[in-house]
């Protein structure tokens, strides 16, 4: 997702554990083929409502956060 955007995934040192566990798992078909919109949208949709998509625009790199506790009814994550 990330090989032409001039982004790349953070480092493992910096990415959690729970990160690298989503990370690892194999993307849903229906998330292979997107149609063109902004790279954030799309890193929003496939990292669901779990985690928060951490942007460091200024060495273009990407990495995720867990979010706090996604059962909270006043709590929403995913792409801002």
């Amino acid at each position: 997702m990330l090989r032409d955007s001039g982004y790349r995934l953070a480092a493992d040192a910096v990415l959690s554990e729970e990160a690298k566990a989503m990370l690892a798992l194999p993307l849903p078909a229906v998330h292979r083929r997107f149609e063109p919109m902004p790279l954030q949208t799309v890193m929003g949709l496939m990292i669901g409502p779990a985690f928060h998509l951490i942007q460091d625009p200024v060495h273009r790199l990407i990495a995720f956060e867990r979010c706090v506790d996604i059962s909270s009814p006043n709590v929403t994550g995913g792409a801002q």
